[in-house]
């Protein structure tokens, strides 16, 4: 199937699976400096295996007769309304050069990753896909990875995010009490997902931490069968740390809690009501309801 160029070359994916909002740029970051291949600039969008899975279930359907399955780009496929693009297969005109294109990115990645590291690593829309992906994986090729931010954190990112941009997005109809209890629900599938398909939970609260996120970086280096010493370590946050400003100056970037004085953000106090509605749920997740 769509992934055995990867299996053939010992490569392994990624598949970070997080709300919008929760730090997933920073992630990806910190997953090319512990040796991660990650396509793309930031916020690194590129859905390569993602992309080729779905072409590649089209083209299953196709051979089965099913007329429902049109032609479309090779750069981009559509699952569940999200769009997922990928530059790499832009040229592609049909499956087989798909998996050309696939199989070349594997050898890159086998012949010039460290020893015992060799990964690439994508951001996943929701659950679904990276459940169908695991059905087919039978040789344990995909390792997901279940970002959790606190659901309040995430919330004023969200509408922080929609009021830079002028609309709304990430789920925010501006129903604020639906949306909250949105991000709470998708958290609980996280942790509810992470168990089944046998991944890695991972809080972003403990990697931006000073003085946590060397041990929460060490258990994702062990993680990824890569080298947890504290010299990796350490170069790995080197090279994270020198990248803040080009992040902290993105669009999809924002200033921490209320410091950015836009009467248009919204703040933890405006919403402490709401919060302190779902404060069971906020400690079922593993944080303070306070």
């Amino acid at each position: 199937m769509i992934l055995d160029p990867f299996r053939r070359h010992g490569v392994r994916i990624v598949a970070l699976c997080s709300f919008g909002r929760s730090g997933t740029s920073f992630f990806m970051q910190l997953l090319r400096a512990s040796g991660v291949t990650v396509l793309g600039r930031f916020p690194f969008e590129e859905r390569t295996a993602q992309v080729s899975l779905l072409h590649w279930l089209r083209h299953a359907l196709a051979a089965a007769g099913d007329e429902s399955a049109s032609p479309g780009s090779y750069g981009q496929a559509t699952f569940n309304n999200a769009l997922c693009t990928c530059s790499m297969l832009a040229e592609a005109h049909n499956y087989e050069e798909v998996l050309a294109v696939e199989a070349k990115l594997a050898e890159g990645i086998a012949a010039g990753a460290r020893r015992g590291n060799r990964w690439l690593g994508e951001k996943f829309i929701g659950f679904d896909l990276v459940r169908m992906i695991r059905a087919f994986d039978v040789t344990n090729v995909v390792l997901p990875i279940f970002l959790l931010r606190d659901p309040r954190d995430v919330f004023l990112s969200v509408r922080r995010f929609n009021a830079r941009r002028g609309y709304a997005s990430f789920n925010d109809t501006g129903d604020d009490a639906r949306l909250f209890e949105t991000i709470c629900r998708f958290e609980e599938q996280q942790i509810k997902d992470q168990a089944r398909l046998r991944g890695v939970l991972c809080r972003y609260e403990e990697l931006t931490d000073p003085d946590r996120r060397d041990a929460a970086l060490r258990s994702l280096l062990e993680a990824l069968s890569a080298d947890p010493s504290p010299p990796a370590v350490a170069a790995a946050w080197k090279v994270v740390d020198a990248s803040r400003a080009q992040v902290g100056h993105h669009i999809t970037s924002g200033e921490p809690d209320d410091a950015c004085g836009d009467a248009r953000v919204p703040s933890k106090a405006a919403h402490a009501g709401l919060f302190v509605q779902q404060a069971e749920r906020l400690v079922r997740l593993g944080y303070s309801a306070a």
